[in-house]
Parts: structure tokens; sequence; C-alpha cells
């Protein structure tokens, strides 16, 4: 055990204002495994992991590049900090179904049901007691639901570009 009853090889963490890119930051390292895992990961310095997670003094200024990023949240599979940026750009950023698209008009349209459906499902569940138990799950269901309407739409705008082009 590390000193303060960490475990070995885990930092201290300091408080970072919620709803800043530090903070996203800081919630995508500690999720892939803490700053040593991150910096083994990254091939950088746990003392650059830490400032780029730092909101104070002369580290507020100092950012992970996006490369970084989409490196650790690849390797992590947790978008949270394109998540951030997206809601900071006022977007939801959309988790397409694994498998690319499928091919059917029909398929389309039944992976989009069945995705609102369980959207139906969870928040009906969840608000029998007249308050939302689990948002977690509930956001989960949306999120699957807002990448099926997604996909549709992209089948749908393809066709529409096609009738337009005349092809």
């Amino acid at each position: 055990m590390a000193a303060a009853g960490r475990p070995e090889g885990q930092a201290m963490s300091k408080s970072r204002p919620a709803g800043t890119l530090k903070n996203a930051v800081h919630e995508l390292v500690d999720g892939f495994g803490g700053q040593i895992r991150a910096a083994a990961f990254l091939e950088v310095s746990k003392t650059t992991v830490q400032k780029w997670t730092d909101p104070d003094g002369e580290n507020a200024d100092i950012h992970i590049s996006a490369h970084r990023v989409w490196q650790l949240e690849s390797a992590a599979r947790n978008p949270v900090v394109t998540q951030w940026l997206a809601a900071e750009a006022g977007c939801a950023l959309l988790h397409l179904p694994p498998g690319g698209l499928p091919d059917a008009w029909a398929d389309d349209l039944a992976v989009v049901m069945r995705e609102v459906a369980d959207v139906v499902r969870q928040v009906a569940g969840d608000l029998a007691d007249g308050r939302i138990d689990r948002p977690g799950e509930a956001i989960r269901e949306i999120d699957e639901a807002m990448g099926a309407l997604a996909a549709l739409r992209v089948r749908m705008k393809t066709e529409l570009d096609r009738k337009e082009s005349g092809a």
C-alpha cells in the first residue's frame, strides 16, 4: 500500500471543476487505470499526464493533444473527452451499431423500433416508483436508440443524395 491507504501506483486525486476539459481528461485517465498506466501506454512521463489533468497554476493551460485523446479513448473504449467536446459544441456523440449499418431498409427500421422500445421500457420501469432509479442505464439505452436513428438518417441522406443527383 502507498501512503494514505491508496493502492500502490495510484496518485492522490485533487478535485477538478465538474464540466471542464481538465475534468473530462481526468475521467478518461482515471478510467484508463490512472496516471501511471496512461503514461506508460502513451510513452510519456507521469508528470506530463498529471499536467493534462491539473486545472491549477502553470498547468491550467497545458492540454492533452487530440491524438493522445484518441489513443486513450480507443484503447479504453470510453470517449469521455470526445463526449465533453461534443456537448460543449451543442452536439451529441452517437454510437453507431457495431458491425456497421444494416443493408436492408426493414433491418434499419427494426433496429430503430427495438432500440426505441428499449428506451421506453427502461424509462417506464424506472418511473414506476416516480423517479429515475438507474439514469446510467437509461442513458445507455437512449444512446443506442440515437445510434440506430443516426444509422437510419445516413441511409435516408444517401438515398436523397442519390435521387437528387439523378442516379
